[in-house]
């Protein structure tokens, strides 16, 4: 008996479409549900799994209720509700750990402190990020240091963190502080204009201030293209988040032409160009300067860029050199954790010395004595102790990024790791972790019992004395992974801080409204009214 070739091709097209629907129903359904009974029977707390969007669904119900939520006074800190309200609902429930899923990929959410510092220190190794996390952030920052694993990622820390040294960074802090010069002008003539005392939504300023910032220590000389190049990527997040929920969950969605996803593309085009069009022509420059002088390293210059670059020749001997492309991506990453994090820190930080006015004049006294009227400079910084201890205190309280989440890696050992939120079961492979920072900064057991309150004094004799477990205070993460801009961002907020108390008392808004809420950062939802008095027309 002879088969045509038509039947041939339709059987080999039905085989290939019932492997097909096989294959996904054993991704969608079969292996999730056989995962959750397993979860179920080793004694975990495992929220309902649904077909292809796992809980979602529910997730998002919970956000979405909770965006209308306010709290009645800036003393109020009980924030989870409105910032991780899907966790705190859950964990009030059922308590913590609990198992819950993103798409089909299920996520354990952890606080035990243990835990948290195998996951990112004594066994970084054996976790990477999970694949939710790096589907988002490489969109907008490619393969920079905060998407890169193995190799490649301790390749770029070797380079990058030269870049990074105290004595280089402290070379930033007079741009940082004309930067805030700018901000403090416009503020001044808006409360001359009004007669000595002036409402002025601040929220705003900090970010278009964070942003000149970030595009002048970058990119110094080319500081108009860099920071038209950094608003392209605030508008490119911006943009992301309206698709987050899709983005993450559904396979190959960022190639389809949705209209917002034609409108990433272009930003994602044109961000590229221009970046390398940056990196290329200080390249050429610095190539020609080392002509011109016979020889020899070139000059690149003393911004981030000029200091990532000329770091390349510090390492070249081990032959770690970063390619344009790494460039670029790192030049995204500056922008999207300098600018993001430390705009938010500071305007939350404004919202505590706004309610908490001694806190305020006590930060203010010690500035005084320490700058006068002088700029802020690199050697006044560590001096402004006060003010540390109210960064580290809003950071507790207000973290920019309100959870961390690494998963198991492929090539792990999953008997090996003992994790005491797994109760005593072996980590299944792709199993993603979530540590709730929002919720880890107010554990009592941790923190005591004045948990919930704002008391900077707590930082007094630093971090480690402040709490009962290194890894109950995360705003940077921890371990060899915590945030290479750290020392930046902190140089940053000080700098700014200090030049604000210099010119300005101010209190809280009436208009004030406290409504913290999740948008990769933690914001103020209805931004941050100030009355601001000048110093000049209260002082006496």
């Amino acid at each position: 008996m002879e088969w045509s070739p038509s039947f041939i091709a339709s059987t080999a097209c039905l085989i290939a479409f019932s492997s097909l629907l096989l294959s996904l129903f054993k991704h969608f359904f079969w292996e999730p549900a056989s995962l959750s009974h397993s979860l179920l029977r080793g004694g975990l707390v495992v929220l309902p799994y649904s077909p292809i969007v796992g809980s979602v669904s529910h997730l998002k119900r919970v956000r979405d209720a909770a965006a209308s939520l306010v709290l009645p006074s800036p003393s109020d800190h009980h924030i989870a509700p409105l910032v991780l309200p899907f966790y705190t609902r859950i964990s009030l429930q059922a308590g913590l750990p609990f198992v819950y899923w993103w798409g089909t990929q299920p996520r354990l959410v952890i606080s035990d402190p243990d835990d948290i510092k195998q996951i990112l220190s004594s066994r970084f190794k054996d976790y990477k990020r999970s694949d939710i996390t790096y589907k988002f952030l490489s969109r907008l920052l490619g393969k920079g240091l905060l998407t890169s694993e193995g190799q490649d990622w301790h390749n770029q820390r070797s380079i990058l963190r030269h870049a990074f040294f105290p004595e280089k960074l402290n070379g930033m802090v007079d741009a940082m502080s004309k930067c805030a010069m700018e901000m403090v002008k416009t503020w001044e003539k808006a409360v001359e204009e009004e007669g000595g005392q002036a409402e002025v939504e601040v929220a705003h300023h900090i970010k278009d201030t964070m942003a000149d910032i970030i595009a002048r220590t970058s990119f110094g000389s080319s500081y108009e293209k860099g920071k038209a190049v950094f608003e392209r990527q605030a508008q490119l997040v911006e943009l992301i988040m309206q698709d987050l929920v899709l983005n993450s969950t559904i396979p190959g969605y960022k190639y389809i032409p949705t209209w917002i996803n034609i409108q990433c593309w272009r930003l994602e085009k044109s961000i590229e160009k221009e970046l390398v069009e940056i990196v290329e022509e200080r390249r050429r420059v610095a190539r020609s300067s080392s002509a011109a002088v016979g020889g020899g390293n070139g000059v690149y210059g003393e911004d981030l860029l000029g200091l990532m670059l000329s770091s390349e020749e510090q390492v070249e001997a081990r032959r770690m050199m970063l390619t344009t492309r790494q460039v670029v991506d790192e030049c995204k990453t500056f922008f999207f954790a300098g600018h993001e994090t430390t705009s938010h820190l500071l305007a939350w930080t404004m919202v505590m010395l706004g309610h908490y006015v001694d806190w305020q004049e006590r930060a203010r006294q010690e500035v005084l004595q320490e700058l006068a009227a002088l700029p802020p400079a690199a050697h006044h910084l560590p001096k402004l102790k006060i003010l540390n201890t109210i960064l580290y205190e809003t950071l507790r309280l207000y973290p920019p990024v309100p959870e961390l989440g690494p998963r198991v890696e492929a090539s792990s050992d999953y008997k090996s790791l003992d994790l005491k939120s797994m109760k005593g079961m072996q980590v299944p492979k792709g199993m993603s972790f979530s540590i709730p920072l929002l919720l880890l900064h107010r554990d009592k057991e941790l923190w005591g019992d004045d948990a919930d309150e704002f008391r900077p004094e707590r930082f007094n004799e630093g971090i480690t004395k402040a709490c009962k477990h290194p890894c109950a205070f995360l705003p940077f993460s921890f371990g060899p992974r915590t945030c290479i801009g750290q020392n930046f961002a902190l140089m940053e907020a000080k700098v700014v801080l200090a030049t604000l108390l210099q010119h300005f008392r101010f209190r809280l808004s009436p208009n004030y409204m406290h409504a913290p809420f999740t948008a990769i950062t933690v914001r103020p939802r209805y931004g941050v009214p100030i009355i601001l008095d000048s110093i000049n027309s209260t002082v006496g």
